[in-house]
């Protein structure tokens, strides 16, 4: 379920911030679905229900998703792009032999708010004193 949380967390980054769990049509929610559910089945051996479940969604619609991706990625460059730049950082982070610890943490690291920042600093600075 982990790899999960970190598969949702980069393709939301990279599209500014969206909620994967939001049902919506309005782009680019769409896209990062497609691009979730792509990720999500070729890195992890969970199947789709649970997939979907994670965002709101259903087995079913991950299946086509899926298709749709493949769809996509074929015709539009901007799409290619966005899907090449999620799965490139996906692989690195899930990629537990290759993946340092820093490059783990600035992808978590990025979605914390500023208070919550400030409070990882101070138990940090705390652990290494």
């Amino acid at each position: 379920m982990d790899d999960l949380i970190e598969i949702r967390a980069v393709v939301e980054s990279a599209f500014n911030g969206i909620n994967l769990q939001k049902k919506t049509t309005l782009k680019p929610n769409p896209d990062a679905v497609k691009i979730y559910a792509y990720i999500a089945v070729k890195y992890t051996k969970l199947n789709r229900a649970t997939i979907g479940a994670y965002i709101n969604r259903t087995h079913s619609t991950i299946t086509v998703a899926i298709q749709k991706f493949h769809d996509l990625y074929e015709v539009d460059d901007q799409f290619r792009i966005s899907a090449d730049y999620c799965i490139k950082k996906s692989a690195i982070i899930l990629n537990l032999k290759t993946a340092t610890y820093k490059q783990r943490i600035d992808i978590i690291f990025s979605r914390l708010s500023n208070a919550q920042k400030k409070e990882l600093y101070v138990k940090a600075i705390e652990m290494i004193a």
